[in-house]
């Protein structure tokens, strides 16, 4: 199981750091966000390789989407959740959502300070290249957090 430490209660928000780095990063660079924002239940999680979490078994992206997916659904048994994720953490949380569009609400993907929200309807995705123009994001409906 990977290491996460938990801020806050409400609606999901699952956030995850870079390569490199573990939950800290995030709880600093995140957690002044949330100071008058209520309503969020923010799980904070080493990837594997990183922080308290192990790597065993990881050799490859895809083995880390793996293991994250595999914790996302141990922490949130059909429960829908948003994420935010910075460099590495953005491409797994896009993986997510690829994989479990039930699930994902919507996101904040940060690659090198590029942000864009994702979370189109799973009827306009297109693997690798988001939604399809003129789709509805999630974000326009409400789903995604308001940062």
């Amino acid at each position: 199981m990977l290491h996460c430490i938990t801020k806050g209660s409400g609606r999901n928000l699952l956030v995850l750091h870079g390569a490199t780095l573990d939950h800290r990063h995030m709880v600093e660079t995140v957690e002044p966000l949330f100071k008058a924002r209520e309503g969020w239940r923010r799980i904070y999680v080493d990837l594997p390789g990183h922080g308290q979490s192990p790597t065993e078994g990881v050799v490859t992206q895809e083995d880390l989407l793996s293991r994250v997916a595999a914790f996302m659904v141990a922490t949130f048994p059909d429960e829908p959740f948003a994420i935010i994720g910075e460099s590495r953490g953005s491409y797994i949380a896009q993986g997510l959502a690829y994989l479990r569009p039930d699930l994902v609400e919507g996101g904040v993907p940060d690659r090198a300070g590029r942000r864009a929200l994702f979370g189109c309807r799973p009827d306009t995705r297109t693997p690798g290249h988001g939604c399809r123009p003129g789709s509805t994001r999630v974000a326009e409906r409400g789903g995604a957090p308001a940062l």
